[in-house]
Parts: structure tokens; sequence; C-alpha cells
């Protein structure tokens, strides 16, 4: 999902269409994945996880209102997921669950399993903007940059791959990633 619309996204969750929560679903379906299966959810219990998160947001998106200035967005996810997960533990057990215990929720790993989820989410910012920057830039650019910086060719043969200057083709590298750096703080602050 193109970077410019997860503010219009999260913004708008009360007025989304199909296609909308679609892409909704696509884009955080992998993290609810990825934080269940840290709480040791079974594969079954992760797909009702991302269910009932998913619901969850459904049924408030109508009171839901995007604040960066009350905290990120990451950050209550999270607290939504952790909450269902929870849930269903509590059902796998079939017994209520200790205040305590829940007090004391983590992980096996909670290090761990909270730099995974930093780490997916920067992945999936990064993929986002990269995937924007492609549609958005003109080809020969794209393909200089793509070319210095994920093939490791040399700006010689990029040069002559590209019918470009070599100075163009630093220019076009440099101009992505420009573009690419000024994305990535905007889309961190979510």
């Amino acid at each position: 999902m193109p970077f410019t619309t997860r503010f219009t996204l999260l913004n708008s969750l009360a007025n989304l269409g199909p296609v909308e929560w679609e892409s909704f679903f696509e884009l955080y379906r992998p993290l609810i994945q990825l934080r269940g299966h840290g709480h040791g959810l079974t594969s079954t219990e992760k797909e009702e996880l991302t269910q009932d998160v998913m619901l969850s947001f459904f049924k408030g998106a109508q009171s839901f209102v995007y604040d960066p200035s009350v905290g990120r967005f990451r950050t209550y996810l999270r607290t939504i997921i952790d909450r269902k997960s929870v849930d269903l533990l509590r059902k796998r057990k079939g017994k209520v669950i200790s205040m305590e215990v829940l007090e004391h929720f983590e992980p096996a790993d909670p290090e761990s399993q909270e730099d995974k989820w930093d780490e997916a989410f920067k992945k999936q910012i990064l993929d986002s903007a990269l995937e924007e920057l492609k549609e958005s830039s003109n080809p020969n650019t794209w393909d200089a940059f793509y070319a210095l910086t994920f093939e490791k060719k040399k700006a010689q043969e990029v040069s002559e791959t590209l019918g470009m200057s070599v100075n163009s083709v630093y220019f076009a590298k440099h101009r992505i990633m420009t573009k690419l750096k000024r994305m990535i703080e905007v889309m961190e602050r979510i």
C-alpha cells in the first residue's frame, strides 16, 4: 500500500469500502500473525487472532480517530493484538486468568519478540516506500537506483546498460534515496 494512503486509510476507517478494508487487512495481517506467534498461539489461534483484531477495528471504525500526537498506531495495534491474544489463551485453558497473570503477560523472550515486531514493521515500511517509488519514478531513474543499490552493479555498467551518463546514474540513485529517506521518516511516525 502506498505510504501516502496510510494516513488516509487510518483517518478514514469509518468510510472504508471493501477494497480499502482488504488493503488494511493485507497490510497488517503479517504483523498480527507475527505477534500471535510470539505469544505462543497455534496456527489456528493466529488466524482467529487476525479475525478478532480486524473485527475489533471494523466495529470501532465509526469512532476511531488516528491522532499521531497521542501515540503511534503500531503501539495501539500491538496493544489490541496482545489483549486479543490473552483472550485466546483464556479460551485455550478454559478458565479465567487472574489479573496478576495478565499484568505479567509477556512472551517467553520479550526482547526478541519486540525486536521482531519492530523489524517487521520497518520492513513493511521500507517495502511500501520502495513500491511507491518504483511506481512513481521514471523507469530509467528507478532502474539505475535499483541496479546500484540492490544489484550492487558498478555505475559504468549501469550507465552502459541504460544509456545514461555515469553522473546521471549517480544522480538517479541520490534522488531516489532522498525521497526514500523522507518517506521512511514520515511512515515511522505512524
